[in-house]
């Protein structure tokens, strides 16, 4: 089996069988398992998928929230007791994105993969028109990660860090900036589309996350670095990404909690 696509439903049922029915159906000449989290209270059935063999579908149910990227290590811990093998590619994604052609997932496996664990493509957001790909370019260093422990340490100044942040963006970006087209090797994609080889699994890299929700791309871009291996934004391939404008743009207090949490590991672990 070449490819492995994870896909995490949280109390998102619509979209996440769109997506399946949709985007994945339309995808040729390509072999791929997908495996379905329900990670929260609505529940996605076999029955519910409508234009995909039910035996290219697998659904488990955790019977707890494990957030994404835990969501995800439960999946493909699961998907590898079942099948024994590790595909060629393994795909995170958000479920709100749109593929440019049908033959995205199959051009992917093209690639050469020479000491890469980790390829990014381009992601445009359809909210805003800006590019997500690369979330960062290089790495960042310490005394950003500080000043992000001190604004997130409480929820005002999370506020005030939030709306300065805001602010610089409507001002600043108003026009959306295209990233450079060339393939090139980053430090960190953006976690709504992460497409892992099967060296990142060969090579111990996890996606078992010590944290919840927040910092994932920094946690996978480190321990890409301590492997060795190269993290790719790949340009030539492109996807949309539907965010929703109800979203908002504060956190409530629990997750800013957990965001400063998970700043807090980064730094502790890999920054310190």
């Amino acid at each position: 089996m070449e490819v492995l696509l994870l896909l995490i439903n949280y109390n998102n049922n619509n979209e996440v069988i769109s997506f399946v029915d949709i985007q994945l159906a339309m995808q040729k000449n390509v072999d791929y398992q997908v495996v379905i989290v329900n990670n929260g209270n609505q529940k996605i059935l076999h029955a519910d998928i409508k234009n995909i063999s039910p035996d290219k579908v697998w659904i488990i149910n955790p019977e707890k929230n494990l957030g994404y990227l835990n969501g995800a290590h439960y999946a493909y811990e699961y998907y590898i007791e079942h099948s024994k093998s590790i595909p060629e590619l393994i795909i995170l994604c958000n479920t709100d994105i749109e593929f440019s052609s049908e033959s995205f997932i199959q051009n992917l496996l093209t690639f050469k993969k020479n000491n890469v664990g980790i390829i990014g493509p381009e992601i445009k957001s359809s909210l805003t028109g800006h590019f997500q790909n690369p979330i960062y370019e290089k790495r960042p260093d310490r005394t950003r990660l500080k000043i992000w422990l001190m604004f997130f340490s409480t929820y005002l100044t999370y506020l005030l860090y939030q709306s300065g942040a805001y602010l610089k963006r409507i001002i600043g970006n108003s026009i959306a900036s295209e990233p450079s087209k060339d393939e090139r090797e980053v430090y960190a994609v953006h976690g709504s589309f992460v497409i892992f080889t099967k060296e990142f699994f060969t090579k111990n890299c996890t996606l078992k996350y010590p944290s919840f929700l927040y910092c994932e791309e920094l946690y996978l871009a480190e321990q890409c670095r301590l492997n060795n291996l190269r993290v790719v934004f790949l340009p030539s391939q492109k996807i949309i990404h539907h965010e929703h404008s109800t979203s908002g743009i504060f956190k409530n207090r629990k997750h800013v909690s957990w965001l400063y949490e998970s700043v807090k590991f980064i730094f502790q672990t890999y920054f310190n």
